[in-house]
């Protein structure tokens, strides 16, 4: 089973790399039909691509390095969400920057905009989070109930317990 899987893996990668390279007009090449032949290219290689790339995770999944910060994925949906509710919100609102204009002041000013978008879509999302209706209506996220019930849990009650009251 690993042979077949890993030479899937090359078939995938070999032929997404070799698509990417022969393929180059991917979005101008974008208002085909749906039965022309160049779609079907397209889809393939799209395909190998995605196949590949699941493949690498699967390999790369294995260290430890890796599985530690897969973890904390589980907690970046409430961030993506809030980080582009507020940037919807306040871009149109900031002077935008014209392109090539490098000066100090510009770069100063687009650090600190970045940074302050950081940490207030952090706060935000935290505070959020803490809410266990809002964290669930806004992220799914059912991680917030079964914290609440490991609280709410009763001590047993042992002769332990009854003779150190």
């Amino acid at each position: 089973m690993k042979y077949i899987r890993n030479g899937l893996f090359g078939v995938f990668l070999i032929s997404y790399l070799i698509g990417i390279i022969n393929l180059d007009k991917w979005v101008a090449m974008s208002n085909f039909s749906l039965t022309d032949f160049t779609f079907l290219l397209y889809i393939t290689v799209s395909v190998c691509g995605v196949l590949a790339i699941y493949y690498i995770c699967m390999f790369v999944c294995k260290f430890e390095f890796f599985k530690k910060i897969s973890k904390l994925g589980q907690y970046s949906l409430a961030f993506y969400l809030v980080h582009v509710l507020i940037l919807r919100w306040i871009t149109p609102f900031v002077a935008k920057i014209p392109a090539g204009d490098y000066s100090l002041y510009n770069i100063c000013f687009i650090i600190s905009y970045a940074l302050t978008v950081s940490f207030g879509t952090l706060a935000i999302s935290v505070g959020l989070s803490k809410i266990p209706y809002l964290n669930f209506l806004l992220f799914g996220d059912l991680r917030c109930f079964k914290r609440k019930n490991k609280k709410q849990q009763s001590v047993p009650i042992t002769e332990k317990n009854v003779n150190d009251m």
